[in-house]
């Protein structure tokens, strides 16, 4: 195997990337990348991989998740996210990806403190997912004020509101959720990390149905991820 390191472009305090879902034209993937201070960001396309900006401001892109709709692609970002947890401020907005430089964002609103963003689907609904690092802060180091993980079925015209609905509730310093299956063909859901242990959030079938929750551990958890490091079909779970 050959690895070519290429330095594609300068990027300040880069935090957040994707991989952005494949086009016909193309046999390697487009990726977004966006920066956790006032920096741009950015979209790279192959062949050559040169940045396109999507947005020089607001900056703070702490979380990003793409999704098709229609055939056009978007993406769902968590912007004014700034370094050590302050996000009062926070905005939900969602760019267009084949828009050209500097697209208008289709949807902005507050949603504080919203650390980690995805799209998935429940009962046939593309349905916007949020976790909330919490739902307010007397200071940098208070976590007394828990949130949790928010969906909301994204709507089929651009003018409609987004109905955040809360699916899990009182947990400080929500880090951590991934997308997973822990456990051989069973369903989907999140990995959830907080204050109060390690979390597997099923995704339920049906918009209207409760999403079921288990602990899996207890301590205090940053992120966790689940792979199958031992090739049997059963996952295992590594988290910090």
């Amino acid at each position: 195997m050959q690895i070519k390191k290429r330095i594609l472009t300068e990027l300040p305090k880069v935090y957040s990337i994707c991989k952005v879902p494949f086009e016909s034209r193309h046999d390697e993937p487009c990726f977004v990348a966006g920066s956790e201070t006032d920096g741009p960001l950015l979209y790279f396309e192959p062949p050559d991989y040169q940045p396109r900006v999507i947005a020089d401001q607001p900056g703070g892109y702490i979380s990003l998740w793409p999704f098709e709709r229609n055939g056009d692609r978007y993406l769902i970002a968590s912007t004014r996210f700034w370094p050590g947890f302050n996000a009062a401020d926070c905005v939900i907005t969602v760019y267009p990806l084949d828009g050209g430089e500097r697209p208008e964002p289709v949807k902005s609103f507050p949603l504080s403190y919203t650390h980690r963003v995805a799209v998935v689907e429940v009962g046939g609904r593309q349905t916007f997912i949020a976790s909330r690092l919490c739902s307010k802060k007397d200071s940098r180091e208070d976590w007394s004020h828990p949130a949790g993980i928010y969906a909301a079925p994204i709507p089929d015209s651009r003018g409609e509101e987004w109905n955040l609905t809360p699916v899990m509730e009182g947990l400080n310093k929500n880090h951590g959720m991934d997308l997973a299956r822990i456990e051989p063909g069973g369903a989907e859901g999140f990995l959830v990390s907080a204050m109060e242990g390690c979390f597997f959030l099923t995704i339920p079938q049906e918009t209207d149905q409760p999403w079921p929750s288990v602990r899996i551990d207890s301590e205090e958890t940053s992120d966790a991820y689940a792979y199958d490091w031992e090739g049997t079909g059963r996952p295992l779970v590594f988290s910090i």
